[in-house]
């Protein structure tokens, strides 16, 4: 991923994209299930109406603390597309800030990314960490199917940690949502943690 440069006004558009992916009231509105293992699962979410716009992938930990990952599609009102990382060590402050942020994964070179802290959205807890990407597709393409204890650092401080599988499935999801085509296979959030306990509630 190739850092890029936050202004304010790709900030408000961030904002706006997190305030249309955040949790609807509706089980069936926070996704269906692509795939679930050890680590946790992963849901699509695929609004009604606007083919291939407003596609979501998100990965939620099956941990105390449930980290999630969410791959953000372009949305029918902006263009951006993004990486969203939730968690209860990444600060929430009062607007949308610029920060760079440090990746590490296993076995490979420290990489160094622009992106941003978001306002604190709802009585969730933990706070929410966007870095806009510009092309989706090809990002995921770079993006390994397991994780294990991926880092990122803010100003020196480890702000999150996730280990995550299954990002293949998730993938090839996301690809069909971009092109418009429906995702019919999967059990509803409530229906798939209501078998896994772990893997829990909360939404990105």
């Amino acid at each position: 991923m190739t850092p890029r440069r936050l202004t304010p006004a790709l900030l408000t558009l961030l904002a706006a994209t997190l305030g249309l992916t955040a949790p609807a009231h509706a089980a069936d509105d926070e996704g269906r299930l692509i795939t679930r293992n050890t680590d946790g699962a992963w849901f699509l979410q695929q609004p009604e109406g606007t083919p291939g716009k407003g596609c979501v992938a998100r990965f939620t930990a099956a941990t105390k603390d449930q980290s999630q990952l969410a791959l953000l599609g372009p949305t029918a009102t902006s263009s951006t597309a993004a990486l969203l990382m939730h968690g209860p060590r990444i600060a929430t402050p009062r607007s949308a800030r610029d920060v760079s942020l440090e990746l590490q994964q296993d076995g490979l070179p420290a990489a160094t990314l622009r992106g941003a802290l978001m306002a604190a959205s709802g009585p969730r807890g933990g706070g929410f960490l966007m870095v806009p990407v510009g092309d989706l597709t090809q990002t995921m393409a770079s993006m390994r199917a397991k994780e294990e204890g991926m880092q990122v650092r803010v100003d020196g401080v480890d702000v999150f940690r996730l280990s995550y599988d299954g990002l293949d499935k998730a993938r090839e999801a996301m690809r069909d949502c971009l092109a418009g085509k429906p995702f019919t296979g999967g059990k509803s959030l409530a229906e798939a943690t209501a078998e896994v306990r772990p893997v829990g509630n909360s939404t990105i």
